[in-house]
């Protein structure tokens, strides 16, 4: 299974643009699934210098309704026109980040929502025999702390704080090989990895994840503990992982450190073979 990535909020080479974004082009037994669509139309453009026809891809997925992973779902869906597009009816909320300044809005466009082109997954949805999707996270793990910035909004305009329930992950299975990718993991990795354990009686073999471990608002990062409890919980069941986005450079080191070959580092241009 070959996976590109398409957005990331660094690049792998001078010619493909970057952003503070997550996109994913994923080759499976289903044919081509975009995860994720970038904070633009940059994936647009990176995908033509990889040599990817967005025409192709019959099936994109919404990881959750922030607009860095949501904001280029509307041209997506523009120059494409039969892929369906799978999303939490919750990702069509009102989001929002609580900064110095002020609630700034990070979702995304709500015409989608009823467009017409829509998928919608509450906790547990079977695509087909290779690829599935599950929600509704909770588990025994804490969760990142960054989430304490992030909110929603009910239509009387009262704010609370975000409990993630518009976050969907994907698992595609390939033969013996199960992989989980999921897109900011606000609902805290291990949680994410418990569930999936809990569904499929077994481990994933790989994770291809972000994993909210740094603030880039208030350039803080998630607890030395909490990043070395990752590292040592997917070491130890020999988990190999790509992450980056949300993850980090330093959390990503501190991983690194602990998880050594199991881990590593994705950027726009990236290409990953499993």
């Amino acid at each position: 299974m070959t996976i590109k990535i398409l957005v990331e909020n660094t690049s792998s080479a001078p010619e493909y643009g970057s952003e503070h974004g997550l996109s994913i082009w994923i080759d499976t037994r289903s044919g081509p699934v975009l995860f994720d669509t970038g904070a633009s139309d940059l994936f647009e453009k990176n995908a033509v210098k990889l040599g990817l026809k967005l025409d192709d891809v019959k099936l994109a997925i919404l990881s959750h309704g922030h607009y860095d992973h949501g904001g280029g779902l509307k041209a997506f869906a523009s120059l494409n026109d039969i892929a369906s597009i799978y999303a939490s009816r919750l990702a069509f909320g009102n989001h929002f980040s609580d900064r110095s300044e002020g609630l700034k809005n990070i979702g995304i466009d709500k015409s989608l929502e009823t467009s017409g082109r829509i998928i919608f997954v509450d906790k547990q949805l079977r695509i087909d025999q290779n690829l599935s999707l599950f929600a509704s996270v909770s588990g025994s793990f804490p969760e990142p702390e960054g989430n304490s910035s992030l909110l929603i909004s009910d239509d009387e305009g009262i704010t609370s704080k975000d409990q993630f329930l518009h976050e969907i992950n994907l698992v595609v299975e390939e033969g013996s090989k199960f992989i989980l990718i999921a897109g900011c993991a606000h609902k805290g990795i291990l949680n994410i990895v418990e569930e999936f354990a809990r569904l499929y009686k077994r481990m994933p073999d790989h994770v291809i994840s972000g994993f909210h471990l740094y603030n880039r608002h208030n350039n803080t990062c998630e607890s030395d503990e909490y990043i070395e409890q990752i590292g040592r919980f997917m070491l130890e069941r020999k988990i190999s992982c790509h992450t980056g986005h949300c993850t980090g450079q330093r959390p990503y080191r501190q991983l690194k450190k602990i998880m050594g070959d199991y881990l590593d580092y994705i950027s726009a241009g990236s290409i990953i073979e499993l």
